[in-house]
């Protein structure tokens, strides 16, 4: 199996604890500033009915509130209320994820050092190796010439 640098990255990705653990806090962390941002929004609401009565042919009717005999209803209404506590704590929740995201980077960054370092490590130990096993042969066999 050959094993590329690309390939060593990845799978330390996947299998890295504290890697995945920051990538997580830092997806909590937006969703978090999502959250907050949308208490900033307005709320709206939106209603809509009808009565569907029958009328049974008289001049009197039998109507719904004396409105008619088919009553629709729609309504709506729009609400926002802001105040200090919901501006802090979408600013909160934005420094909570400048931090998440700082960290995501740093356990990255440390992750990356980490398999480079120990992928050029392996590298060069099994060269050393090889290099060893042929120079151990070519001793073996000039030995051999000898005898």
């Amino acid at each position: 199996m050959v094993l590329t640098l690309a390939d060593a990255l990845e799978r330390a990705k996947v299998n890295s604890r504290q890697f995945q653990a920051a990538i997580t806090d830092l997806g909590l962390a937006r969703e978090d500033r999502y959250q907050a941002r949308a208490g900033l929004l307005p709320g709206v609401t939106y209603n809509n009915a009808f009565i569907y009565t029958q009328g049974n042919g008289t001049s009197s009717g039998r109507y719904v509130g004396n409105n008619g005999v088919h009553e629709y209803v729609s309504q709506g209404a729009a609400h926002e209320t802001i105040g200090a506590a919901e501006i802090l704590d979408y600013q909160r929740a934005a420094a909570a994820q400048a931090l998440a995201k700082a960290r995501a980077q740093i356990a990255s960054r440390g992750l990356v050092v980490t398999v480079v370092q120990s992928f050029y490590g392996l590298l060069g130990t099994q060269t050393h190796t090889v290099k060893g096993d042929t120079s151990s042969n070519s001793a073996a066999s000039s030995k051999k010439a000898e005898k």
